[in-house]
């Protein structure tokens, strides 16, 4: 999951400042909302996400 969510954070399928709407993501990439919550933590340490 960590893998695949960076890949479509710069090309262009997310505007910088949109809301990113944790259901509605895991269902776009058939995903468990809860190894996609991980993921998303994981990417906010990294500072490329804002909480």
């Amino acid at each position: 999951m960590r893998e695949l969510l960076p890949k479509g954070l710069p090309n262009g399928r997310r505007q910088p400042g949109e809301r990113i709407v944790e259901r509605c993501l895991a269902a776009e990439l058939n995903a468990g909302q809860a190894p996609l919550r991980e993921a998303l933590r994981a990417l906010q340490t990294l500072g490329l996400l804002d909480a």
